[in-house]
């Protein structure tokens, strides 16, 4: 007979590893702050003042926007047709079938009140003795 012993280690993580950022998964706005503040502070003679080269100083064209004249541009409304809005009329009736009441809900009810007493079923007949 062979005999084994198990043991468990907690491993404690208190930060980043070193020279790594402290960024979690959901960012903080505040440690960001911080991080840019310390490399302004500590890097501010290394980081570079001008462009690499071949980078061109201004972007120009027909896709460079800002913000307060984008809407004087482009057009987001888009405009259905009356076939259009028909076949979305139909599909939301086709979805909230009779009365008003979802198809697909109503399906998926059903699938689960039939896998419920299923289960139901193989549970109780486990569990009783004359079953077996």
């Amino acid at each position: 007979m062979t005999t084994a012993t198990i043991t468990s280690t907690t491993l404690e993580v208190t930060g980043p590893p070193p020279g790594q950022p402290d960024i979690s998964y959901h960012p903080v706005y505040e440690k960001w702050q911080a991080r840019t503040a310390h490399r302004l502070q500590e890097e501010a003679d290394n980081l570079p003042k001008t462009l690499p080269g071949g980078f061109p100083g201004k972007l120009t064209g027909d896709l460079v926007w800002e913000g307060q004249t984008i809407a004087d541009t482009y057009d987001w409304t888009y405009v259905l047709s009356p076939e259009q809005l028909a076949e979305i009329n139909q599909a939301l009736l086709h979805f909230k079938g009779e009365n008003g009441r979802s198809l697909l809900f109503h399906d998926t009810k059903l699938e689960w009140n039939r896998i419920d007493a299923e289960l139901l079923n193989d549970l109780q007949d486990s569990m009783n003795p004359l079953a077996l």
